[in-house]
């Protein structure tokens, strides 16, 4: 990257925190688009999303879920604009959100309609997709519920997600399973459930998952992120098998260290598999770091150099005591 791309890049994000401070809140699109100086299609085209440009800016976007009322606002605010009720596809084409976000939110868009005052519903043509390709995608989405143990509504939701991205020619030259794997990704991120990446890819015999899962959130503009540590605890450990005793001390142990180290550089995945060891050790130590790493996706290596931090911030004698 040349210097003058650095620079922009670095005026860019400190465009963004100005903007951010400006509102004190995460800027919505349109907000971006009216009073910063680069555009919300600018942010998209340099760092893949604007989600990213958000992370990147350091910018707490995870925590700023888009409240309900906004959602049904930007609906509003786009009739407004076009003088008609708008269908989804307009909301993902010209609003400030994706039209997948309000089926994830209201149950579908004739209901985000209904709640934002609209009573006339408008036709959707149903645009036509590779029907053979969509019934392979939706047999991998079910089969990794059933493996990661996630319920049918939310591998519902992923079926949509992956018609959508038919609809939107994104699967040709894209491998069906990894497309659709990422769809499953991006329906457990939007309920707070973190499936480790590594661990679906291990499953389906690929390794692009994770570039499939940020290319369709920039495509199909959603902004879906990976939940923090604490979604990641119940699936992994049911994946490893830990009881439910020890997953309390698990779900505990992850909070103390959030709470005491808030600039760790950890990632959810690592952190969870980490403490999970460090209770075992404590408690009966019925697995290896081998037994954890393989389950959830981390190196043994990683969880041996992290899982001691834990032991500074666990309240040991307790634990001893509950298990």
């Amino acid at each position: 990257m040349i210097e003058s791309d650095i620079e922009r890049k670095k005026e860019m994000l400190s465009e963004l925190e100005r903007v951010y401070d400006e509102f004190g809140r995460v800027p919505t699109v349109t907000e971006l688009n009216e009073e910063a100086k680069f555009s919300g299609e600018e942010y998209n085209t340099e760092f893949g999303s604007i989600c990213s440009a958000f992370t990147e800016a350091d910018i707490p976007f995870r925590q700023q879920r888009i409240p309900n009322e906004e959602l049904l606002k930007a609906i509003t605010r786009l009739y407004e604009r076009f003088g008609k009720v708008p269908k989804r596809v307009d909301m993902s084409e010209f609003g400030d959100y994706s039209g997948i976000i309000y089926r994830f939110r209201f149950g579908s868009w004739e209901k985000a309609l209904n709640e934002a005052g609209f009573d006339e519903i408008p036709t959707e043509r149903s645009a036509p997709y590779p029907r053979r390709s969509v019934e392979k995608g939706e047999t991998q989405i079910y089969n990794l519920a059933s493996e990661f143990n996630v319920s049918n509504s939310i591998a519902k939701e992923a079926v949509e997600t992956f018609k959508q991205a038919a609809v939107e020619d994104i699967l040709p030259g894209n491998n069906i399973n990894s497309v659709a794997s990422a769809c499953f990704v991006i329906s457990c991120y939007s309920e707070d459930i973190g499936i480790p990446t590594q661990l679906i890819e291990k499953s389906i015999g690929k390794d692009d998952v994770t570039r499939q899962y940020r290319r369709l959130a920039h495509e199909l503009r959603l902004m879906v992120l990976p939940p923090d540590a604490n979604g990641y605890i119940e699936p992994i450990c049911e994946t490893i098998g830990v009881d439910e005793e020890k997953q309390k001390l698990v779900k505990k142990a992850v909070q103390q260290y959030l709470e005491e180290t808030e600039n760790n550089s950890n990632s959810p995945v690592t952190t969870v598999a980490s403490a999970i060891y460090a209770v075992d050790c404590v408690a009966d130590k019925k697995y290896t770091q081998t037994d954890i790493g393989e389950k959830s996706g981390v190196s043994s290596m990683t969880i041996r150099k992290n899982y001691k931090d834990f032991f500074d911030y666990i309240d040991i004698e307790n634990i001893e005591q509950q298990v």
